[in-house]
């Protein structure tokens, strides 16, 4: 498609796509068949020093990059991080574009690898984190080594994410849940609901991380790869006094012989079933950390702070559970009357 030529200060002008960027370059003259010829010289030119660049550049495939990427770039997250990013490259970017040159993935390509994810199932958050991870991998390949000149990913819109639900418990729903529980797993209920922790930080959580003295509990990798400090409320202080006290493990809060996926796997489906039997539905372990975020919401408790104990970086998630603080949405309304009463006060006062 040929670029779009527009007058301007009786001048024609022609918008040009350089390194992806919309450049808009005056043509000098004001005879439109003039212009149509200046405007195809340009873009003859431009192909010409892109082609050059193509040429000179090193002739890289995907594999090579997401290779090249794994090793300078995700081993410096949390391994949780490295392990996701591997498997995405893994198992669904690879097998498509991994024999491919980088200068021969182009947006349509990459626009039929979505569709394909979408057909096969994939929420679109996931297909986000996909796209996402290329995304960057090229920007690192064009800024830091200069493998290619364009970004492919960057001309493909995001899928659209659905607003997320908020699900949360009531105290006696809780409590229904807890006593329907296997008394190995209600320790763990416990502290997941009034940490709002993820699983695996619970599940993994030591004794040096549990400052009992200043009542902390002090995580250092989260899903994020930022590190966070949770106070411990009376009743989780108590109850992991008692836990300290039985002495069933110098090491673990939660101790179990089973590796972290199984022992998951194993407290996942002592809560589905104590769900079943306390007749909650459509409940799920992370629902823990919605129903965290929401019991501080309903105390108004700011949801900043609620983010930053959630350890969330962006707002947006957080911000699901705002309609659950009428209050703070009715106060700042009040406060609109005290501005009109004062704005009335002096009016009489010039009356």
């Amino acid at each position: 498609m040929s670029p779009v030529i527009f007058e301007r200060d009786s001048t024609f002008w022609a918008t040009f796509d350089i390194e992806g960027n919309q450049v808009e370059v005056s043509l000098d003259t004001n005879d439109p068949e003039e212009a149509k010829i200046k405007r195809d010289k340009i873009q003859i030119k431009l192909w010409e020093e892109k082609t050059i660049r193509q040429l000179k550049a090193p002739q890289k495939t995907f594999r090579e990059l997401s290779e090249k990427y794994l090793e300078e770039h995700s081993k410096n997250k949390s391994p949780r991080s490295f392990l996701r990013e591997e498997s995405i490259f893994r198992v669904h970017l690879n097998p498509k574009f991994g024999l491919h040159f980088l200068h021969e993935i182009k947006p349509g390509k990459i626009s039929e690898y979505r569709n394909q994810r979408k057909k096969a199932g994939a929420k679109a958050e996931t297909i986000n984190h996909e796209l996402g991870l290329m995304k960057k991998a090229f920007n690192v390949a064009i800024r830091e080594w200069e493998w290619c000149q364009e970004n492919p990913v960057s001309k493909i819109k995001m899928e659209k994410v659905p607003r997320g639900r908020v699900r949360y418990l009531t105290e006696g729903d809780f409590q229904k849940i807890c006593n329907a529980s296997p008394k190995w797993s209600q320790p763990i209920l416990i502290f997941a609901r009034y940490t709002g922790l993820r699983m695996s930080n619970v599940l993994e959580l030591t004794w040096e991380q549990v400052d009992l003295k200043s009542r902390m509990v002090q995580v250092e990798e989260t899903k994020n790869g930022e590190p966070l400090s949770i106070p411990l409320c009376n009743y989780l202080y108590d109850n992991l006094i008692s836990i300290k006290n039985m002495g069933l493990d110098p090491t673990r809060v939660f101790p179990s012989n089973l590796k972290l996926e199984s022992f998951k796997q194993k407290v996942r489906r002592a809560f589905k079933s104590a769900c079943k039997t306390a007749g909650i539905k459509d409940f799920r372990w992370h629902d823990l950390r919605h129903d965290f975020a929401s019991q501080l919401v309903q105390k108004g408790v700011e949801l900043y702070t609620v983010q930053k104990l959630l350890g969330h970086k962006d707002s947006r998630m957080t911000q699901r559970c705002a309609h659950l603080s009428p209050k703070n949405f009715q106060d700042a309304i009040h406060s609109l009357d005290e501005i009109y009463s004062s704005d009335r006060r002096t009016k009489n006062l010039d009356n």
